[in-house]
């Protein structure tokens, strides 16, 4: 297919093109991670579709058709909308969801307009192949600016989602912390005092097989609080299979009471200039849990990155409150479902 207002090509391949660093929004790294995961399923189809104008990449957006309306164990708890539910069609999602944020990928040094037709000519081209698979088409957890140009091509439904934050590490660490507003500047150094008055400091750790089967109750017991019931088997087997990924690359953020005992923990992989902060796990008991939660989702990840050269640390979707009153620049999310072509039925 040819985008005729910047004569962009869209064509079909099995794997993440290259694109020029950095990414404008997402990253190589969720799209890789979430192919090589689903590409085991065979329950599910993966291709990606990229936007070129002449020999020259712009944008890319990984493709999974499921031909039953199943949805990956991630996406769980996403309405598929009645006509999927009902068994009336299959199901293609868009995007890189190993994180719960999509969209297309484009280069941060590509002009907005043509980032703006890219991701335009991707949207287009992906509903045109669901609907020759009879398969509806939802794009999860689209970034706010990218949504305008997918509903310029088709008739969609637009939800709200969640939203992602990130810390930028320099302005929040070091001598760029006294410069930081005020709100986030308090909280950061209040978190600080309040964990050496529990007495509590946070390690760094290899992370193996041996701790993940310790953490997974912990993580399985976060989740059940926030309403998500999950076996700690459950939690064991999806952090296993995010170490598995890249083990080199990953560290773990732990607190333990003084027989040992782990009572806080989070994960976190550095690449590509960003720290990815990977679940949190706190003991449901302990009586300091607010000073744990801060401990292992921002202070220690920060010194983390900060030591270690990183400009981000990227804590992803949920909880933007806490988040926010950090210093955590945040995006919106939406839900982004194709329910025709502009001015057409489908």
């Amino acid at each position: 297919m040819v985008h005729a207002a910047h004569r962009l090509e869209v064509h079909a391949s099995g794997d993440m093109p290259s694109l020029h660093q950095p990414i404008a929004v997402g990253s190589l790294y969720d799209c890789e991670r979430w192919l090589a995961d689903l590409r085991e399923d065979r329950r599910f189809t993966c291709s990606v579709l990229v936007a070129a104008d002449g020999e020259r990449v712009v944008g890319a957006l990984p493709c999974t058709l499921s031909r039953d309306g199943r949805l990956p164990g991630a996406l769980n708890d996403l309405e598929r909308g009645p006509d999927v539910a009902d068994g009336g069609s299959g199901l293609m999602l868009l995007g890189g969801l190993s994180r719960l944020r999509g969209g297309a990928l484009a280069s941060a040094r590509l002009d907005s307009t043509l980032v703006d037709a890219a991701v335009a000519a991707l949207f287009q081209e992906a509903v045109a192949r669901a609907r020759r698979a009879d398969a509806t088409v939802i794009a999860p957890y689209v970034p706010a600016e990218q949504v305008p140009a997918m509903c310029s091509v088709a008739t969609t439904r637009v939800e709200p989602a969640d939203v992602w934050s990130e810390l930028e590490v320099r302005s929040l660490t070091g001598a760029g912390l006294d410069s930081a507003p005020r709100k986030a500047r308090q909280t950061l150094r209040a978190d600080r005092v309040q964990l050496a008055r529990a007495g509590l400091h946070v390690t760094r750790e290899n992370v193996d097989t041996a701790l993940v089967k310790e953490a997974a109750p912990l993580v399985a017991a976060v989740g059940e609080r926030n309403g998500v019931r999950t076996h700690p088997l459950i939690a064991e087997l999806e952090l296993v299979r995010w170490l598995r990924y890249d083990p080199s690359s990953a560290v773990a953020f732990c607190v333990r009471a003084g027989d040992g005992e782990l009572i806080a923990v989070s994960f976190g992989r550095a690449r590509d200039g960003a720290l990815e902060v990977h679940e949190c796990g706190l003991a449901s008991d302990h009586p300091a849990r607010g000073v744990l939660y801060s401990a292992v989702f921002a202070v220690a990840p920060l010194d983390y990155a900060g030591e270690n050269g990183l400009h981000t640390v990227e804590l992803g979707c949920g909880h933007p409150i806490p988040k926010k009153v950090r210093g955590a620049s945040q995006t919106r999310l939406w839900h982004v479902r194709e329910a025709g072509p502009v001015g057409g039925h489908r």
